[in-house]
């Protein structure tokens, strides 16, 4: 079963590899991650579930949280003060600096309504076609997308 909700806030439904599985095309795959090579399988149904990408199944806060049995790191007491979790504003991947932002909207709202939300950030608003990540314009319509990195720097 897919579970799109991350431990720390991530939106895993945008991920440019689940997207790369989705359609069978690894051109999603941004160069910045050329480590991922065609012999990697793109295997995942989201970060909660049990079948992740190699590349999320090494995250230490996603096997901290699991650990502790918590659904979100900020419910977790250690949240204010946890180092991985301080790590992600200085980390290079912008979809990695928006999550603590979505925490704090989780909180807010509620993960339903969040992940109702997610659904339609991550759809180009001119024809709502779905976009991961890091693409930088709609690939049916050429709009121009507020991906992760125009998120981050607004943060």
């Amino acid at each position: 079963m897919e579970q799109l909700d991350s431990y720390c806030g991530i939106y895993c439904g945008s991920c440019f590899i689940r997207k790369s599985l989705k359609e069978n095309d690894r051109k999603y795959i941004p160069e910045k991650w050329s480590w991922i090579t065609d012999d990697i399988p793109l295997e995942c149904k989201g970060c909660k579930s049990d079948t992740l990408f190699i590349g999320c199944q090494q995250c230490k806060i996603r096997q901290c949280a699991s650990n502790k049995k918590m659904d979100f790191c900020n419910l977790c007491s250690d949240y204010e003060s946890c180092e991985l979790i301080k790590n992600l504003d200085s980390h290079a991947h912008p979809h990695h600096i928006v999550a603590k932002n979505s925490l704090k909207l989780i909180q807010e709202i509620g993960k339903e309504k969040w992940l109702e939300n997610q659904i339609i950030r991550w759809k180009c608003q001119n024809c709502q076609h779905p976009f991961s990540w890091y693409e930088t314009k709609c690939e049916k319509c050429g709009e121009k997308l507020f991906n992760s990195t125009e998120e981050a720097k607004s943060l």
